[in-house]
C-alpha cells in the first residue's frame, strides 16, 4: 500500500512539474520578451528615424542581376507577342497607346513605342499585330557584359549568332526608379 501510495504521489508531481514547464515555455524567456518590449519601444519612438531609413533604401536602386535583367527582357518581349484572332486583332488591347501603357512596369514610353510601332498597326475596328518575326532580342543563356552606368543606370551588351538574324549585337539600357525598367535599346 505505501508503495502505490508513493507512486500515485510521484505520478501526481510529475503531472505538476510538466504543468509549470509546459507554462513557462509558453510564456517565452522575460529576458527576452523584455529586449523586444524595449527594442520595439525605441524603434517606435523615433518615426523621423524611420522615415529617413526607409527613404535612404528607396533611393538606392537594388543590383541588377542576371534573374532582374531575364525577368524584364522575357516580360517585354511577353508583352510585345499580344494573343490575337486568327486576322491578327489584338484581343486584349483597342490602341497602340493602351499598349503602351501595359510595358509601364518593364520599359520607359519611348522605348515600348518603338517597338509597338513597327509590329502593330491601329485600324478603325481595333489593334492589329503585323505578322512578322520577333525583334532580335536578349538571349538569357548567352553571355553578355553589363556595366554599371551613373543615375542609376546600367547598360547590358550582348552579341548573339541566330539563323534568322545572323550576327547582331543587342544594347539595352536599364534605369532603376521604383523598379529596373528598359530605358533605351540599340541594335547592330
Amino acid at each position: 500500500m505505501k508503495k502505490q501510495s508513493f507512486q500515485i504521489i510521484a505520478f501526481i508531481a510529475l503531472i505538476f512539474i510538466l504543468s509549470i514547464l509546459t507554462l513557462s515555455f509558453q510564456s517565452g524567456d522575460p529576458d527576452l520578451t523584455a529586449d523586444n518590449a524595449s527594442a520595439n519601444v525605441t524603434t517606435e519612438s523615433n518615426p523621423a528615424q524611420n522615415e529617413k531609413d526607409h527613404r535612404e533604401k528607396e533611393s538606392q536602386p537594388e543590383k541588377l542581376d542576371h534573374e532582374h535583367l531575364t525577368s524584364v527582357t522575357k516580360s517585354f518581349m511577353d508583352k510585345l507577342v499580344q494573343e490575337t484572332t486568327e486576322s491578327f486583332q489584338v484581343k486584349n488591347f483597342d490602341s497602340k497607346e493602351e499598349l503602351i501603357d501595359e510595358f509601364g512596369t518593364i520599359a520607359s514610353p519611348s522605348v515600348a513605342e518603338k517597338y509597338i510601332d513597327v509590329y502593330y498597326t491601329e485600324k478603325a475596328d481595333g489593334l492589329y499585330l503585323l505578322p512578322t518575326e520577333t525583334p532580335p532580342w536578349f538571349q538569357s543563356d548567352s553571355e553578355y557584359e553589363m556595366m554599371d552606368m551613373e543615375n542609376g543606370k546600367v547598360k547590358v551588351i550582348q552579341e548573339n549568332q541566330t539563323e534568322l538574324y545572323g550576327s547582331y549585337k543587342i544594347e539595352l539600357e536599364l534605369t532603376f526608379t521604383d523598379s529596373w525598367k528598359i530605358t533605351n535599346t540599340k541594335h547592330s
